[in-house]
């Protein structure tokens, strides 16, 4: 990811050096966006490269990326300049790309944290009445089933039935069930955590350390 966004930074500085267009050219609250986006993550990311090489007395070199005919994409909007510019960093780093992308459906765009049974089934049925008019493969319960981070195999009160009625009726319905999980966090209060704290990764005070939030 730091190679990337390192050939992500090289390239938007020869496009506007070359150019002498900018990602948001014409100024939209979207493009102003991304810019913003990107100004934060690429300070967030140079802090945290610099002190892995120096920790590790490397240097990493990112691969160069041809920005001849970025300039139109430039001139027609931010969107289409990224577009353009990762699929050249794709091509330039081997980038595995399938035949077609996998159309789906995840419960964490619309509720977050805030499913249950009721709300996951409502949403399949909805699917299931719309099925011409949206051909979507895979249909993923996302986070809040579970009791807490890191007890992935049990559901909260939520979800009383479990999760395997579900992912029945979710694969009689045509579509792949799928379960969101993050399997190298969780709570202080979780299970996992309390049975196993030699699993966790800890700082030079034995306090478990951060991730996600």
């Amino acid at each position: 990811m730091d190679l990337l966004h390192a050939a992500f930074e090289r390239a938007l500085g020869e496009l506007h050096l070359h150019t002498g267009a900018r990602l948001h050219v014409d100024g939209t609250p979207q493009q102003r966006a991304i810019v913003a986006v990107h100004e934060r993550i690429a300070a967030a990311q140079r802090r945290q490269r610099a002190e892995r090489l120096h920790a590790r007395g490397q240097q990493a070199e990112a691969p160069r990326v041809p920005v001849a005919g970025l300039r139109n994409c430039a001139e027609q909007g931010a969107a289409r300049a990224l577009q353009a510019l990762a699929a050249r960093t794709g091509e330039q780093m081997s980038a595995r790309v399938p035949e077609r992308s996998l159309t789906g459906w995840c419960s964490w765009y619309e509720y977050f944290t805030k499913i249950d049974d009721g709300i996951i089934r409502a949403n399949l049925e909805a699917l299931v009445a719309f099925d011409r008019d949206l051909p979507v493969e895979l249909f993923q319960i996302d986070d809040g089933y579970q009791a807490a981070l890191g007890d992935w195999r049990t559901p909260n009160a939520k979800f009383p039935a479990g999760m395997a009625p579900l992912a029945a009726r979710i694969a009689e319905a045509g579509r792949m069930p799928g379960l969101w999980l993050a399997p190298f966090v969780a709570r202080p209060e979780s299970r996992l955590m309390r049975d196993h704290p030699d699993w966790f990764v800890r700082d030079e005070r034995g306090r478990a350390r951060y991730a996600l939030y």
